[in-house]
């Protein structure tokens, strides 16, 4: 009876430990974000948004000056104290320049003070991305996805970011300014995580594809990049928080349901993102890293902030301007009727992601991701 007690409870212990064997979890660490733009010869028929300088010229005859002030303002060759004719330095033209209940407003706060100046918005036939509605139909681009071959796929915000220099830009080069503000911001800001659970990650099969913010910020190698194999603790506040059903087919990660992405960022570039009806694609990597878009509905004004928020600096590294920014968001936005207004308050977009693996722990320090290999 004693041996036949002692076996039974080894078949217990040995049945508790294949349960807790059979799920298997890789994690990574985000090392790229940022707008997905896919150049084509033909998406730009109206030509590429002007740069700063011929976008300042335009601005400034538009509020009445003449080409010689105008040269003298952009030359810096104001006159004492470095004010123009009307008492203000060349940056505060430049904010000041919409008016509101009669009185000069920062155009970066107040964009709707001055007319629409119509940027130019991409009209190329392929768009990295997903189809989010389902629908295809004659008031819907029939764009596709240059690496699924998907049709209907739903990005408007490439539509609007398109034609601008500075993501005007081919893989694997990135857009120069956007690369700059994630380069600045990710020494400060807790790292993105993402994990994905299933019973064998080395097989196609069903997995859990979840999504998390780090307590602390990534960490870079020599090179500046951001070094694998890194153990980064999970941030228990859910508003950076989820999860969705996913599946692995010959190397490529896909969610297997429409979900809801949240995740806290930079206070000083975007203080929230957010992402209804969200899909993701990664294509796994010979080095293990991950490759892929995550795409959804975004609110358009979280958008807008993310540029305007730095004002005139932006305008000009961007050389976009930024209430025909403003019009364009909102003119091209597809999802989220206001219930009053009828105005659609999100844009579809597709977002670049790229991850290196690491490990994961929780807050309390027990480990629950384990090595990629």
């Amino acid at each position: 009876m004693r041996l036949g007690t002692v076996v039974a409870h080894l078949i217990l212990g040995l049945g508790a430990a294949s349960q807790a064997m059979a799920a298997e979890t890789r994690a990574y660490a985000v090392s790229w974000f940022h707008v997905a733009a896919y150049v084509q010869e033909d998406d730009c028929p109206q030509g590429v948004n002007p740069v700063a300088k011929p976008l300042y010229q335009r601005i400034l005859k538009d509020l009445g000056y003449t080409p010689d002030e105008i040269q003298t303002i952009l030359e810096g060759n104001l006159g004492e104290g470095g004010k123009d004719k009307n008492g203000r330095n060349s940056r505060d033209i430049g904010t000041y320049r919409g008016k509101l209940d009669g009185q000069p407003v920062d155009v970066y706060v107040h964009p709707y003070t001055v007319p629409d100046p119509k940027i130019h918005l991409a009209q190329g036939r392929y768009a990295n991305g997903f189809d989010l509605d389902g629908k295809v139909g004659p008031d819907k681009r029939p764009s596709i996805d240059p690496d699924t071959q998907e049709t209907g796929v739903d990005n408007h915000l490439r539509q609007v970011m398109g034609c601008s220099h500075q993501f005007h830009t081919k893989l694997p080069d990135r857009p120069g300014y956007p690369a700059n503000e994630w380069d600045l911001s990710r020494d400060d800001m807790p790292a993105w995580v993402m994990s994905v659970t299933g019973e064998d990650l080395n097989k196609d099969g069903d997995v859990t594809i979840t999504f998390d913010r780090a307590l602390e910020p990534v960490r870079r190698d020599a090179n500046g990049a951001v070094m694998p194999d890194v153990t980064y603790r999970i941030d228990p506040d859910a508003r950076s928080h989820s999860s969705v059903p996913g599946k692995i087919v010959k190397g490529r990660l896909t969610s297997a349901a429409p979900f809801h992405f949240a995740m806290t960022a930079d206070s000083g570039v975007i203080p929230d993102f957010e992402m209804n009806q969200a899909q993701v694609r990664f294509d796994l990597q010979p080095d293990k890293s991950l490759k892929g878009y995550l795409g959804g509905y975004q609110p358009w004004i979280s958008i807008y902030f993310m540029f305007a928020n730095l004002s005139a600096g932006a305008e000009n590294s961007l050389s976009t301007d930024m209430p025909g920014l403003y019009y364009a968001l909102k003119r091209m936005a597809d999802y989220d009727p206001d219930p009053h207004t009828g105005e659609n308050r999100a844009i579809s977009g597709t977002y670049r992601m790229e991850m290196v693996p690491a490990f994961l722990l929780p807050r309390d320090g027990v480990q629950n991701a384990v090595a990629r290999r």
